[in-house]
């Protein structure tokens, strides 16, 4: 698996390095199901990586995973984009590295995650989670430690402060606490992402953990110090 997962980092780092704010950015949508479909959408001028012989390295790793499906690769004008699917949001963090989970916050408890801490509404309100275990209706929780705009099936209750919600099924992780009626912005690299950010050099943090990395060599990818969550039904 972390061979796999090596072949396809020095794409997958150089496009989420800098996803930026467009309509058309990187993006996780989960379905009802728990699938994951990355979008991954970035400006692309690394003219020493060949088209054709990247996209036979990352069919190579993709298909050599059951769980997860190479939908579409292109470099076109200047712009790269891929699509990828996973079974399970456990497929997504095994694949790339990283923190993912999805499920209701009594499995996300159970798993060994902490629901403490400070939530915000859409208008940026402070929310208790108290009814969220109490009540008999479920409320499903997204947990990430990447920047990401996130597409849920579901209404989105709350989010951590770091979370941007947009509207009912669409938020956006970013790498610093956002203010309400502000749009997020993520910085172009990491020397700009400021306090509470790092270059990726770990793997996932399960657990409740900080998936947060050092200033590695490459100062490619932007995480988060602690795992944002979203809470939604």
């Amino acid at each position: 698996m972390i061979k796999k997962i090596l072949v396809l980092m020095p794409f997958l780092l150089l496009l989420l390095a800098g996803c930026g704010s467009s309509a058309r950015e990187t993006t996780l949508s989960l379905s009802k199901k728990g699938i994951l479909t990355q979008t991954i959408v970035e400006d692309w001028d690394q003219d020493y990586y060949d088209q054709s012989e990247l996209e036979k390295e990352m069919e190579a790793a993709v298909d050599a995973n059951p769980k997860v499906t190479m939908k579409s690769f292109r470099i076109k004008n200047g712009k790269a984009t891929a699509t990828l699917v996973y079974e399970s949001a456990e497929a997504y963090m095994d694949f790339n590295g990283v923190t993912c989970f999805w499920g209701t916050a009594a499995e996300a408890v159970a798993a060994g995650y902490s629901l403490a801490g400070e939530y915000l509404d859409s208008e940026g309100n402070d929310v208790s989670l108290t009814a969220i275990l109490s009540d008999d209706k479920p409320y499903y929780v997204m947990i990430l430690t990447e920047p990401v705009a996130v597409e849920l099936p579901g209404k989105i209750f709350c989010a951590s402060p770091v979370v941007e919600i947009r509207d009912r099924k669409h938020a956006r992780v970013t790498t610093q606490k956002v203010q309400p009626g502000e749009k997020s912005a993520v910085p172009e690299n990491a020397a700009e992402a400021g306090d509470g950010a790092g270059a990726q050099e770990s793997s996932s943090a399960q657990g409740g953990q900080n998936a947060s990395g050092s200033s590695g060599e490459d100062g490619l990818q932007i995480w988060l110090d602690e795992p944002a969550y979203i809470v939604y039904r």
